[in-house]
């Protein structure tokens, strides 16, 4: 058990001043009724007491977020690395409707599929609009990799630098990607898997075969998105976005150019497949160590509505 903020509990000693001040008030009654003979009556103060101490402790334990630890050893393979880049551009915003899922959602989804696939690798992430951002190095922390996509990621999140009308996503921005660090320098097998609709800006092939040539990455790009597809505001097609004649031909250009495949998004399968592939069978494995964190503030919060449920009706119905 760990506190993330242990120095927010001090919000507890707020509550203070109203118990020495009820403390207070129920001794002076006490003197007085013993002054006047008067009798104890049924019902004394130390249940407010008990309550409002109750209450502070429940919510300085909430405020200082408690978290528990669970700590788990998984076998990873010490050979092999996979980047899963997502692009994040405008256009990942089209959809087949109004209320139906968007292009970013569907390649969220994905990623989680075919990360759960492939449970012995370590798998990072990068978003991918007209340049390449690292939000996680590969891990085989699975629940990092999910919290990364739901938190971290989304559409025109990161934003591109073209924003409006004009082609966000540069898939040509990918040719530095070996040579960046993004793979540690003694994993043997590489795999790269690239969720993009693929309406990029022109990009040239013979400069991302140079870049990859020797690079022992395996790539992989899943295209998501149709023609048919549109960006919607406040339920109307934008009139402004127009999906990018050629997107499947620029997905499969980019995949050759860089010595791998293209599938579409209903072809996940193919493309755990081809990237199991990519990355080998067996290899040498080491232990990760993981530590699965389950956060406690909510559940102190709610406790303590209990204590003030209490207080209320006492106040209310009696």
């Amino acid at each position: 058990m760990t506190f993330l903020s242990p120095e927010a509990a001090i919000v507890g000693l707020a509550v203070g001043v109203p118990v020495i001040a009820l403390m207070l008030a129920e001794s002076r009654a006490r003197i007085a009724r013993a002054v006047l003979k008067l009798p104890a009556p049924f019902a004394r103060g130390w249940p407010y007491v008990a309550a409002i101490v109750a209450f502070a402790a429940l919510v300085s334990i909430g405020a200082a977020q408690p978290v528990l630890e669970r700590e788990r050893t998984r076998a990873v393979r010490s050979d092999a690395e996979a980047i899963f880049a997502f692009d994040t551009t405008r256009s990942m915003g089209a959809s087949s409707s109004a209320g139906s899922e968007r292009r970013f959602e569907r390649a969220a989804r994905l990623g989680k599929e075919l990360r759960a696939a492939l449970p012995d690798l370590r798998v990072g992430i990068v978003s991918l609009t007209d340049r390449v951002l690292a939000h996680l190095f590969p891990t085989a922390n699975q629940q990092s990799f999910a919290l990364t996509v739901d938190k971290s990621l989304g559409v025109e999140r990161p934003p591109s630098a073209l924003r409006g009308d004009s082609l966000g996503t540069r898939l040509e921005a990918l040719a530095g990607l070996p040579k960046e660090g993004f793979f540690a320098p003694g994993s043997r097998y590489r795999l790269l898997v690239v969720f993009t609709d693929a309406e990029s800006q022109p990009f040239s092939r013979a400069f991302l075969a140079d870049s990859y040539r020797n690079s022992r990455i395996e790539t992989v790009v899943i295209r998501i998105g149709s023609d048919r597809e549109r960006v919607y505001e406040n339920g109307a097609p934008d009139p402004r976005y127009v999906p990018e004649e050629g997107a499947a031909q620029s997905a499969e250009s980019f995949a050759v150019a860089t010595g791998g495949a293209a599938f579409e998004e209903d072809e996940l399968g193919k493309a755990v497949e081809a990237a199991r592939r990519g990355t080998g069978e067996g290899g040498p494995r080491a232990e990760s160590r993981e530590v699965e964190p389950t956060p406690l503030a909510s559940y102190a919060f709610a406790a303590a509505f209990l204590p003030l449920a209490f207080l209320l009706w006492r106040r209310n119905f009696r």
